[in-house]
């Protein structure tokens, strides 16, 4: 499982995820700012999307920014792209980033089946006690 943290949530969070799945050699997680990608913090959602979409890597993706469900341009390039991703809820975001990783860590079993028996294209939420429920 291969997770890439939007720019809009805590590097912390994706840093956590990443010594996780290395340890047990799931996969990786990586954040915006931080990859070897080619994606940044300022990268535009449609580019970053694009790179993810080429990436010989099947990547997830979790996001606060609901913008990807309702911006026409980037609906387009998701809906294309073969991706699958996690929408936080912003309950979720106004935690402190320690309990959104606790959270996220008791609750990895079911998210984790959830994306992986998702089509492509699918969009999932993930509120403050991080259940996930497709959209």
């Amino acid at each position: 499982m291969n997770l890439f943290i939007d720019a809009n949530l805590s590097p912390s969070l994706s840093a956590a995820l990443n010594g996780y799945l290395e340890m047990q050699r799931d996969g990786t997680a990586c954040h915006a700012r931080f990859n070897n990608l080619g994606i940044s913090g300022d990268t535009a959602d449609v580019e970053w999307i694009n790179i993810l979409k080429s990436d010989a890597k099947k990547w997830f993706v979790i996001s606060a920014d609901l913008r990807i469900k309702r911006n026409p341009a980037e609906v387009k390039a998701w809906q294309g792209s073969g991706l699958v991703g996690v929408l936080v809820k912003p309950s979720f975001t106004k935690l402190l980033v320690e309990v959104q990783i606790a959270k996220l860590f008791m609750n990895l079993s079911n998210i984790k089946s959830a994306l992986g028996a998702a089509h492509p294209g699918t969009f999932f939420e993930l509120n403050a006690n991080a259940k996930i429920t497709k959209l």
